[in-house]
């Protein structure tokens, strides 16, 4: 097999930069839109959901209110961060003709949709409509995504803006050191959209930085190598600065806007959200390599293995082959033309920056971590579209070979299984491992965690609400669970079923429970003894138990 980069492509390789792909992937944005509005209603309440709802509602009054309500501001620890996501959800909801979380599941979902849209833009900008679909299907295809993609409120959006960042910085290499307003604005915008989810999407401002360096960097140093070298240092350099100044400033102003504390305090509180942002405080205790392990005391390589037992094996397959052919392209350029003076190399070396940096500095600075891989969703796309470059670059270079063949039939094979065990998973495919790293869902869940948000409280609700009768005609059924009461309560009937706590720091039961439902996360499912009446399972794995309680059982009064 012949993997040299400059040879002449074969035949086949038409088809793969055919407009074919591009109907294709519209094909495919259908299909993922026409599920989403078809289960988007399975889903769970996450532990997350109810306070940035509330959030998005305080920010929206500090403006109906002429700045007069300052419930934005001081409202647990969210005024850390913006509400841009909230506040958009949060305003479907007044249109909308399902509830509130309902709602917001559907616009959480879509926001996932666009993900998977930016994923293709980038994948065809940098290797053509092939590499776009495999960027789109790969992405549609990780479990952790698209299960964390409907009620995910924060990290899923944020890999959305970050996709579409990195899409727009990506493309204005092609016109530096004179970006176009229009895309300069594009780049603000979207990077300001981010940093109003998270301050710690302050990163991408990192990698405009870096793009526009190794430009200059390519352009000046190694001049010598062929390249037209740059006139007049200075002004490229003004014109490089006032560019990155202009980004900064439109995603400064955009930011404020979704962010009220940060309007009243414009320096201090952006600052101290970046510092929350990477220096979390908090302890949690974390199941991980079948060992209860605080946050704070996790290995260095806790995220690095979440990535490795959690992505779908044609991740590693599609990178294997990024690794040959990176290698052959740098072993290439050295005989003639430098790595970094071939742009197309330059917007890859970003690419690949944005994915390694901060998988880098979760194992450089072992800060706090918990619930797996959930975090870092935003580097799932740029990893996705990595990796369907490599799989595109490949295919379309030696399409007819036998071992061509066998590498599309093992990519294909892999997209396949995965996807079904998605549908075997549902609605709780981001509790999926693989199988060569992982070992399946069910050997995982013996050593690490499944279902750490509480989406499986749902499907508990509505099997007791379906099943359970009441062996006492004279009261309602006294429910108890685990953690945030309304992934429980938000379900139950209240003409039949009287919600009475749950177990979590600084709460109580109020009074003695008949069921008890209770995921597996810190052993919740053992606080209370009784006749096990239902397991909420998937592929073996015990996810939720429902727990009649054995008579004569005191109300729980003990605060933890």
């Amino acid at each position: 097999m012949n993997l040299r980069l400059n040879i002449k492509k074969p035949l086949a390789s038409k088809i793969f930069s055919s407009s074919l792909w591009v109907w294709l992937t519209y094909a495919l944005f259908l299909t993922y839109l026409i599920l989403i509005i078809w289960t988007f209603l399975d889903y769970g309440i996450t532990f997350d959901e109810d306070w940035r709802s509330t959030y998005g509602e305080h920010i929206i009054q500090w403006y109906a209110s002429g700045f007069q309500d300052k419930s934005a501001l001081t409202y647990w620890t969210l005024p850390l961060e913006g509400g841009f996501f909230n506040v958009v959800a949060r305003l479907a909801t007044r249109i909308s003709s399902v509830g509130v979380f309902e709602t917001t599941h559907l616009i959480n979902a879509v926001f996932g949709l666009l993900g998977v849209v930016g994923a293709y833009k980038l994948g065809k900008f940098l290797a053509g409509p092939f590499a776009g679909f495999l960027s789109a299907l790969f992405l549609i295809a990780t479990p952790r995504f698209y299960g964390s993609a409907f009620n995910n409120p924060s990290d899923v959006p944020l890999a959305t803006l970050s996709i579409f960042s990195l899409y727009y910085l990506i493309s204005s290499i092609d016109y530096l050191p004179h970006i176009p307003r229009g895309l300069l604005a594009k780049l603000g915008i979207v990077l300001g959209l981010a940093l109003a989810v998270r301050p710690g999407a302050i990163i991408l401002v990192g990698y405009a930085g870096l793009a526009f360096f190794l430009w200059l960097l390519s352009h000046y140093l190694l001049r010598r190598e062929g390249m037209q070298p740059i006139a007049n240092l200075r002004a490229t350099l003004f014109r490089l600065g006032a560019s990155l100044l202009g980004v900064c400033l439109i995603a400064y102003l955009v930011m404020l806007i979704w962010w009220p504390a940060a309007q009243v305090r414009p320096i201090k509180q952006p600052v101290k959200g970046f510092w929350y942002a990477t220096h979390f405080g908090y302890s949690i205790d974390v199941f991980f390599e079948g060992s209860i392990i605080s946050s704070k005391n996790l290995p260095w390589y806790y995220v690095s293995k979440w990535f490795l037992i959690t992505l779908p094996e044609f991740y590693f397959i599609g990178l294997t082959v990024g690794v040959v052919l990176g290698g052959i392209s740098i072993v290439q350029s050295r005989k003639k033309l430098s790595f970094l003076g071939n742009e197309w190399n330059l917007k890859m070396l970003v690419l690949l920056v944005s994915i390694g940096l901060p998988i880098g500095y979760t194992v450089l600075r072992n800060p706090a971590e918990y619930d797996g891989i959930r975090h870092f969703l935003f580097i799932i796309p740029p990893l996705a579209v990595l990796v369907s470059i490599s799989v595109a670059k490949i295919i379309e270079r030696g399409a007819t070979s036998f071992t061509m063949r066998a590498l599309m039939i093992a990519i294909i094979a892999s997209v396949a299984i995965t996807l079904v065990d998605m549908e075997q998973l549902h609605p709780h495919q981001y509790i999926y491992f693989n199988r060569i790293c992982g070992k399946g869902v069910a050997e995982a869940a013996k050593s690490f965690e499944t279902d750490y948000w509480g989406n499986t409280y749902k499907e508990g609700a509505e099997w007791i609400t379906k099943y359970y009768k009441n062996p006492n005609k004279n009261r309602k059924v006294k429910v108890a669970s685990c953690l945030y009461s309304l992934s429980t309560s938000y379900f139950l009937p209240k003409d039949r079923f009287e919600y009475v706590g749950s177990f979590d720091k600084g709460q109580m039961i109020s009074d003695s429970p008949d069921l008890f439902l209770a995921t597996t996360r810190w052993n919740c499912h053992k606080k209370l003894s009784g006749r096990v009446l239902h397991i909420v399972e998937r592929k073996g794995a015990p996810l939720l138990y429902i727990i009649e309680v054995s008579n004569g059982l005191p109300p729980v009064n003990e605060k933890k």
